[in-house]
């Protein structure tokens, strides 16, 4: 089965643009496209495989499950997790939640350690802002 994530990348001009997530709301304002836009292009979801879920545990210290209940992720996704490699839920749903908090911890914890951390995955607000109005 293909990703449904993969499926709704845009080709436009010589590139594709990501999904935005609020793409089709009535309530879509400059700043809520740009915080969306910066969010999309991480791909904060997609990032999490089983491997890469696994080496934030082994640096903590800390079981599949414990590090579940730290990320506020449901117990009952790992298994699924660990079969389909991606986080449950992370196209429509609470899955993109549990990414951006492992990408934080993993930001706080391991941008030391390894070369492929987002160090800030925070989007700067004044210049969204700013920018946005």
């Amino acid at each position: 089965m293909r990703d449904p994530a993969c499926l709704s990348w845009r080709k436009q001009g010589s590139g594709y643009l990501p999904p935005l997530p609020n793409a089709g709301s009535d309530h879509t304002t400059a700043t809520t496209k740009l915080l969306d836009l910066h969010y999309s292009n991480l791909r904060i979801a997609e990032r999490w495989t089983w491997d890469r879920y696994q080496r934030i545990c082994s640096v903590l210290k800390v079981t599949e499950y414990e590090m579940a209940s730290l990320s506020l992720m449901p117990h009952d996704w790992i298994p699924k997790f660990k079969t389909r490699n991606r986080i449950p839920c992370s196209v429509l749903g609470g899955g993109r939640a549990v990414a951006m908090l492992l990408t934080m911890i993993e930001a706080r914890v391991m941008k030391k350690l390894v070369p492929d951390v987002i160090e800030e995955p925070m989007a700067n607000l004044n210049a969204v802002l700013k920018r946005g109005r």
